[in-house]
């Protein structure tokens, strides 16, 4: 799997219209936000909600490249999904809520326990680590390793799930078994937030585009390529032009992800260039990939799905430089009522049992034929006796 350098480089790339030096404006904690998310209890408290200020300030100051551009965040979906736990916290009392990560990053894990004024229980997987000085405390637990071996104990348990910016690292195998884990640990009815990458740049939409249009692949953002960024300083100015992308193929569903990337420095005279290039190979995601694989779900049902712009805000439309993540939200299918059991229709009954209704048929389809047979045999010695009975009178 993919670690968390390329969350960096990805981001980098991407980033193509973040202005130099400028902080990024809190969009998660301001003061009419933070009503919609935040337990009443603590938004009576003013030092708490300073607190949840500097959290999100600290966040944008991490998201920070060096000497570089203060990195989006997907605050849209990060914002639904901390809504969707306070109705949760208000309906059904004590969340159980879970985050999938690749690694420490993100505001949800920080701001959940100011949802329910920790009174839920939010579980952290940074399937990549970054564990170091953590430990459990209060409603947040984290759990550490492979996610596909260390959440089992959650089957069935968890009321909302978050998944930030991890389907990029895993190959189309990886993502379906993925899909099959969150289906099992939510409770029925429940939802899941996705949200991934999108493409670095126009060469790899387009490609995107027309495999999309020529073939069904189910992942045609799958892919394996070389993307490379430029940033060019002069003095107190610097600029990025558009991202370029070369060598791009559809890798077999089962290879590995993985990603590579390189920084060379051009210096001039008044003028350097900074060329930062990539090798990709990633699973690439847009609204219409999800819907594609949501499509095929049947315990999961797409309810929204949209791209997130550079300023962190949900964006219609095709895809362009500013979109620079893609985000869904899936319900697992809710079991229907004890004593209400719908009854299959009789196609789908047939379906269920197509092995037994094939055989029953070729055995049908056999026994007809040696009927068939037999009468014609029947008939052929019937017809002969009635014909060598005329000849034998006419020689008498």
């Amino acid at each position: 799997m993919i670690n968390k350098i390329l969350y960096l480089a990805v981001i980098f790339v991407l980033n193509m219209s973040a202005v130099f030096g400028i902080e990024p404006p809190l969009r998660l904690t301001k003061t009419d936000v933070l009503r919609t998310w935040v337990h009443p209890s603590i938004l009576a408290q003013p030092d708490m909600v300073e607190e949840i200020q500097e959290l999100e300030k600290q966040e944008i100051t991490d998201n920070r490249i060096p000497d570089g551009p203060f990195t989006p965040s997907p605050t849209e979906i990060e914002l639904a999904f901390l809504q969707h736990v306070r109705e949760l916290s208000e309906t059904k009392g004590q969340p159980v809520t879970l985050q999938i990560s690749t690694s420490l990053s993100g505001f949800v894990f920080q701001g959940v326990p100011f949802v329910s004024a920790a009174k839920g229980t939010h579980h952290v997987s940074f399937v990549d680590g970054g564990f170091d000085g953590l430990c459990d405390e209060g409603s947040l637990k984290y759990v550490e390793g492979d996610c596909f071996e260390t959440l089992n104990h959650l089957a069935g348990k968890v009321d909302a799930i978050y998944v930030d910016r991890f389907e990029n690292s895993l190959n189309p195998i990886q993502h379906q078994k993925f899909l099959r884990l969150v289906q099992r640990l939510l409770k029925p009815g429940r939802k899941a937030f996705f949200v991934s990458h999108s493409f670095a740049s126009n060469d790899l939409y387009e490609w995107t585009r027309k495999q999309m249009e020529t073939t069904d692949d189910l992942y045609p953002g799958f892919a394996e390529h070389t993307t490379s960024a430029f940033r060019i300083t002069s003095g107190d100015k610097r600029c990025s032009p558009p991202a370029t992308t070369a060598s791009i193929r559809r890798p077999l569903d089962g290879e590995k992800t993985s990603v590579e990337f390189r920084r060379e420095e051009k210096p001039g005279d008044q003028t350097k260039v900074s060329v930062i290039t990539t090798e990709f190979l990633e699973n690439m995601f847009s609204p219409e990939i999800y819907r594609r694989v949501f499509g095929k779900q049947i315990s999961l049902t797409l309810s929204d799905t949209f791209y997130i712009g550079t300023n962190g805000k949900r964006a219609d439309g095709p895809w362009d430089a500013d979109k620079m993540f893609a985000a869904a939200i899936v319900q697992k299918t809710a079991a229907p009522p004890a004593g209400q059991i719908a009854r299959p229709t009789l196609m789908g009954r047939l379906y269920a049992h197509r092995n037994l209704v094939l055989c029953a048929t070729a055995v049908g389809m056999v026994a007809a034929w040696q009927l068939y047979v037999k009468m014609a045999d029947g008939q052929e010695g019937s017809n002969t006796h009635t014909s060598l009975s005329a000849f034998t009178s006419s020689v008498r």
